[in-house]
């Protein structure tokens, strides 16, 4: 079908429709620009937060996180523990705010001390069957 065999008086109608297509298409293009800029502006956004958000966790890294006063009371206790000597204590002092992992193993001494049973030869002396109160049993579990 040719343009000189369309009708007349159609020809309005597509003129009509051909007007609103390109019209339809110009609101697209517009709308994707639209789009990619909220896009872009959405990227610049998170990144500015993650900026931000970076330099709030530095300030924290820099801060000191262990309090001094603790740190010599627990000084003071592993001292009375035979953990810590006052020379590795001042050692210690020094380098526990870069690295506070550098008390873990003191920690687990610590623990262990605590923790660990009795050696041998002393538990509690073995009983030699004699009975307070003249060798009778007074609640009757020995006859048991």
């Amino acid at each position: 079908m040719s343009v000189a065999s369309i009708d007349p008086a159609v020809m309005p109608i597509l003129d009509e429709a051909l007007e609103l297509a390109e019209s339809a298409l110009l609101a697209q293009q517009s709308e994707q620009k639209k789009i990619a800029a909220k896009e872009q502006e959405n990227a610049t956004l998170r990144q500015q937060l993650a900026d931000q958000e970076r330099v709030i966790l530095e300030k924290v890294a820099k801060q000191r996180v262990l309090n001094p006063i603790e740190l010599d009371r627990l000084f003071d206790q592993f001292e009375n523990l035979n953990i810590l000597t006052p020379k590795e204590r001042v050692k210690l002092a020094s380098h526990i705010q870069r690295d506070p992992n550098l008390l873990l193993p003191m920690f687990q001494k610590a623990a262990e001390m605590l923790t660990k049973a009795p050696g041998e030869g002393s538990g509690l002396d073995k009983e030699d069957g004699s009975q307070p109160g003249g060798g009778k049993d007074p609640d009757g579990w020995d006859d048991l």
